[in-house]
């Protein structure tokens, strides 16, 4: 028998039991510093999370974890510079997986990967971290290297997310605290976009007031929302899901965002597909119900701007069957074949992480950008073939186990909850041809998440497995 020195409550079993009470508790301290934090100043109520998280960790992952995933609406703005929210929250995240770290390699002799999926997450991360050599070469600042680095480092906190899956419990709280946090960015875009309407006086200027930022939250909330709907046997639980999702569709349609109107429909075609034949007749009543619901909520939220709203909607949608001649779509084309150029001189190391590029934008000006709107095509030029390759690995690996588990599911939540996240994820695969979902905050704590979710939690046979063990 071994005795480890460390903490007296090993990290695996306070958060197995998770106390509601103190969850409430938690969650509505950080309702009140969220507020706090935009009457006054960010530091003061960020330094007292700051030192809450140091202690929690050790005391209740699981808590910790829910926390942080809250947290995110402090930095749901897209920035060009490390503002002081992202650094807090940053070293928090990092403090977290560094706790998860110590606690299952040297309290419970455990091991960090479980797959070969994570080994290719770790490579992946890996290469980031190196690829400060190319971008030393090309002269890359280290500052917009690591810039660039932090959403992929993000991405471990997949491992102590996973871990803390238990049970049926603990996904349902996690999802809870998904839709909460989607719920204040939506509060958050109505308000603003509706004070921007009170300046509209032409046609166009209701596209072009929108609140493009965030949509990755929109589109997988509607997906996941559906799924549980769906499955659900409750009718308190499909009026709260029909509300939840009348609300994420509200905020998907004011960022007039073409591309993830378009994956948030396949998105729902994928998970059309995968659900057994039973739940298909209800997708049509469903729908109905929703259609009306979100026609009630845009009229509440905007009252005569709702009807100008839809048709704008609708000319913008009308517009994808003449994409080829967007301006949009041919300068991301250009950008595209720029990149494309580039890869070819370097398509091994690739430039680095905080590399940029300069590129001939709409307006013919002639632009340095570190952006490109092609994911893959990102990952090629900053991390190269091999940075590519191991990220691939990894997602596919994921969506294999997920999909190997939603198959064998016999739980209505569960096989809800993990149809869901597969949709989505399956979605960002065509919709990261457009836009980088891989490097975006919000978009890589939802891919974690999802992986988290369909790799973790409680595990059932699949048909397969269960026939071997009958025979």
């Amino acid at each position: 028998m071994h005795s480890h020195a460390g903490p007296s409550v090993p990290l695996s079993a306070p958060y197995s039991k998770p106390d509601r009470s103190v969850i409430i508790a938690l969650l509505l301290l950080q309702a009140v510093l969220i507020g706090l934090c935009e009457v006054f100043s960010f530091y003061v109520p960020l330094a007292f999370l700051a030192l809450l998280f140091i202690w929690l960790p050790w005391h209740n992952l699981f808590l910790s974890l829910n926390g942080l995933v809250l947290l995110h609406v402090l930095i749901i703005e897209s920035t060009e510079s490390i503002t002081a929210p992202e650094i807090i929250i940053g070293l928090t995240m990092f403090y977290i997986i560094g706790v998860w770290i110590f606690s299952r390699t040297m309290l419970e002799n455990g091991q960090i990967t479980e797959s070969g999926g994570d080994l290719a997450l770790l490579c992946f991360v890996g290469l980031c971290v190196l690829s400060i050599v190319p971008g030393f070469l090309h002269g890359v600042s280290p500052l917009k290297w690591l810039r660039e680095l932090i959403p992929f480092i993000s991405y471990l906190i997949l491992f102590p997310l996973r871990s803390v899956l238990k049970g049926k419990r603990e996904i349902r709280i996690l999802v809870t605290t998904l839709f909460v946090l989607c719920l204040l960015v939506v509060f958050r875009n109505v308000f603003r976009y509706r004070s921007s309407m009170a300046a509209v006086e032409m046609m166009w200027q209701i596209a072009s007031s929108r609140t493009a930022i965030n949509e990755s939250f929109f589109f997988a909330s509607i997906i996941l929302a559906a799924s549980i709907m769906l499955f659900s046997t409750s009718w308190m639980v499909r009026i709260l899901m029909i509300w939840l999702i009348g609300m994420f569709a509200l905020a998907l349609i004011i960022t007039f965002s073409r591309g993830y109107w378009v994956a948030t429909a396949l998105g729902l075609f994928i998970l059309f597909w995968l659900v057994p034949a039973r739940i298909k007749g209800r997708i049509l009543i469903f729908s109905s119900i929703l259609i009306g619901c979100s026609g009630l909520i845009i009229t509440f939220f905007f009252g005569e701007f709702g009807e100008l709203i839809l048709e704008s909607v609708f000319g913008r949608f009308v517009t994808l069957g003449s994409f080829l001649e967007d301006p949009s779509f041919r300068s991301r084309i250009t950008e595209s074949a720029k990149v494309l150029t580039l890869i070819g001189n370097h398509p091994i190391w690739g430039y680095g992480l905080g590399a940029e590029y300069d590129f001939v934008s709409m307006i013919s000006r002639v632009m340095p950008t570190f952006y490109v709107h092609n994911a893959y095509l990102y990952l090629l030029f900053k991390t190269g073939i091999p940075g590519l390759a191991a990220f691939l690995i990894f997602y596919f690996a994921g969506l294999r186990e997920g999909f190997r588990r939603s198959r064998g599911e016999d739980d209505p939540f569960l096989k809800a909850v993990r149809l869901g996240f597969l949709s989505m994820l399956l979605a960002v695969i065509p919709l990261s041809i457009t836009s980088p979902q891989f490097i975006q905050k919000d978009s890589v704590l939802l891919i974690s998440l999802g992986f988290a979710v369909l790799t973790g939690g409680p595990r059932a046979q699949c048909p397969d497995e269960r026939m071997k063990g009958s025979g």
